[in-house]
């Protein structure tokens, strides 16, 4: 499943914002967000605040609430580490390359992102 993939590094916290500026900093820090909140399982802050309203609505289609799909990935994550490897901002979209480790193994998974009119940046698709 797709969000499998874009959690699948979500198990241990972040702080990449620190290594970027502007817009590919608030791009980093909804990374940071959102291995936060997956590590903690905070499933109604990844919904609200770090997924954009579009993805939320897709997950809701496809099982039930936003919420209870999201949990039951979290529920498949074990121990990861992640790094905001780049992240290339064009207009009000932008990509970042992030780089996860799980079960001793490598991964690079690209997140889009989409910055909402509020000037918000948010996770638009997951892998």
């Amino acid at each position: 499943m797709l969000i499998a993939g874009g959690l699948a590094g979500c198990g241990a916290t972040s702080n990449s914002a620190g290594s970027f500026k502007g817009d590919q900093a608030k791009v980093a820090a909804v990374v940071d967000m959102l291995s936060s909140a997956s590590s903690s399982h905070d499933t109604t802050k990844i919904c609200s605040k770090i997924f954009a309203p579009a993805v939320s609505a897709n997950l809701k289609a496809k099982g039930g609430s936003c919420t209870s799909v999201v949990g039951k990935q979290l529920d498949t994550v074990d121990t990861f580490n992640l790094t905001v490897q780049s992240v290339t901002v064009t207009g009000t979209t932008a990509q970042a390359r992030i780089k996860s480790t799980s079960n001793g193994k490598d991964k690079t998974d690209t997140l889009s992102f989409t910055r909402l009119p509020d000037g918000s940046w948010r996770i638009a698709s997951l892998g």
